[in-house]
């Protein structure tokens, strides 16, 4: 239908920013749809998808937060070492640190290879179970690793290994925290196997040392629970302000009755599509479009035929059009396209396809199916998008005086120039 421009399209540099206010037309039914599926009850797929968005965010937060983590665990396994050299087995201590510092490189690796993706929506939840693995492979070194390789007979240093642990268990809620069963699993793979020996060796220092252990970690997981509560509500809170901020724009520059653009996003996006013609000296035609006898199809059918007819029109006209062409409802019944690389001519032939399109399409009312017709203006040469406009409305209107139902053309500064479309839409409405 439109192989002639479309062959001008495809040669033009513009067609990235065509491509880009076409993905904000098209991103209108999508909004639209994140609108309703904030209305569906819970449990639906659109908890899920929100659900999974929140667990997304968080998983980011604990990538940027918990790097220096990987680190301060290695020098941390380093003063470990240094205070039990005397005392330990030195080959054991060798081989422990050996294995610490594989688990460490592994974990960098995780962290490297997640920067350098720096993965969008959905997919960085691939990145969690590696970081899982990854942290409690390095907690269980931690927590089963010292109880097997700290002195046997020297409580002091017993004593020292079970605060290095607890302290790992503890700076574990702090930087983990946004995730409560990772954070678990850390500290009691870090934590129970020295509380458990403790309790083992039955003394009255080391079931004292196991019983603090125990007390230890229950207050701290009620702190843990306390913490994600919080944390959890910021994520959800920042994630409505979000949504509600992306649909408050697609409203600010939406027709909601037609889906189409309003007023003020055409506007805006066929002035940027008007400079970039401009530079270029490439043609572009503005196509004006009024639905005859619209007001009597209100009084006749009522207003809500008439918005029924509006999104009848709107449907037709963004199935007829190429997907580089800009299009908008201006206001009432007015509604208007930008064809870029297009003149008059193949302008006009748009328009009368689009009537005959419309006069194939009859509306189903309550009342019985009409006919509608319209009145189109077209207009060229002009490079300002309001003088387009202004060319295109006195196209319109002379195709009104002209008896409705056809299609007028007025090129450059001139008059306009009534043009019969050949009676190409049938019978008014």
């Amino acid at each position: 239908m439109h192989e002639g421009r479309n062959s001008h399209v495809r040669r033009s540099a513009h067609r990235i920013e065509q491509a880009r206010w076409n993905k904000n037309q098209e991103g209108a039914s999508s909004q639209e749809d994140q609108v309703e599926k904030k209305e569906m009850p819970v449990g639906t797929a659109a908890d899920a998808t929100y659900l999974a968005q929140v667990r997304g965010d968080k998983l980011r937060l604990l990538y940027r937060q918990s790097w220096h983590g990987v680190f301060g665990s290695l020098v941390a396994a380093a003063l470990w070492v240094a205070l039990m050299w005397q005392q330990a087995p030195r080959n054991a201590l060798i081989g422990w640190m050996a294995a610490m510092a594989f688990v460490t490189l592994v974990r960098t690796i995780v962290f490297f290879a997640y920067n350098r993706q720096q993965p969008a929506d959905d997919a960085v939840l691939n990145w969690e179970l590696p970081y899982a693995i990854s942290l409690l492979a390095s907690a269980l070194m931690w927590g089963v690793g010292t109880v097997i390789v700290m002195p046997a007979d020297s409580l002091l240093h017993q004593t020292i290994t079970y605060l290095f642990l607890i302290g790992l268990a503890g700076a574990a809620l702090a930087a983990y925290g946004v995730f409560v069963g990772l954070t678990i699993g850390v500290m009691c793979a870090v934590s129970l196997p020295i509380i458990a020996y403790f309790l083992y060796r039955g003394e009255l220092v080391t079931v004292l040392l196991g019983v603090s252990g125990v007390w230890f970690l229950l207050t701290n997981l009620r702190a843990l629970s306390v913490h994600n509560n919080a944390i959890e509500q910021s994520f959800q809170l920042g994630h409505q302000l979000r949504e509600s901020s992306k649909i408050a724009e697609w409203q600010a520059r939406t027709d909601t009755l037609t889906g189409l653009n309003n007023r003020r996003a055409f506007a805006s996006a066929i002035d940027a599509l008007l400079r970039i013609t401009a530079r270029e000296n490439t043609n572009a035609s503005m196509i004006l479009i009024d639905i005859d006898d619209f007001k009597r199809l209100n009084d006749d059918h009522g207003h809500a035929a008439g918005d029924a007819a509006l999104q009848h029109l709107a449907n037709l006209i963004t199935r007829h059009l190429r997907q580089s062409d800009v299009c908008g409802r201006l206001g009432g019944d007015e509604f208007a396209v930008l064809l870029p690389s297009t003149d008059a001519t193949a302008a006009r032939d748009v328009a009368e396809k689009l009537c005959a399109r419309v006069a194939d399409s009859a509306l189903p009312l309550a009342t019985g199916s009409i006919t509608l017709s319209l009145s189109v203006g077209v207009a060229d040469s002009e490079k300002d998008a309001d003088a387009l406009l202004r060319l295109a409305d006195q196209a319109m209107y002379q195709a009104k005086r002209a008896g409705k139902n056809q299609v007028a053309v007025c090129r450059g500064r001139g008059n306009a120039v009534s043009i019969p479309a050949g009676n190409t839409a049938g019978n008014g409405a």
